[in-house]
């Protein structure tokens, strides 16, 4: 995941695609992403991510997760969700 990355700083412009608000104005970089704690990436990261959870911790034949982690992450919801 090359491109998923925390806020750490102001992003340069032109290198996220900015939330609009009701009247389709940009918003601020900081209220883009509250909900996935500020975390930011892409459709195909994220699409990756998935994959990795649906093989068991795989992802193109590599071990990324060690199986006996995959109960605790797919147990861990936030309340918002359960």
């Amino acid at each position: 995941m090359r491109r998923t990355r925390f806020a750490l700083e102001r992003f340069t412009p032109g290198s996220f695609a900015p939330g609009l608000d009701g009247a389709g104005r940009p918003e601020p970089q900081e209220y883009v992403n509250v909900y996935a704690g500020g975390l930011f990436s892409t459709p195909g990261e994220i699409a990756r991510l998935a994959m990795m959870f649906l093989n068991d911790g795989q992802l193109e034949g590599r071990r990324l997760l060690r199986l006996r982690l995959l109960p605790r992450w797919a147990g861990t919801r936030p309340k918002a969700c359960r």
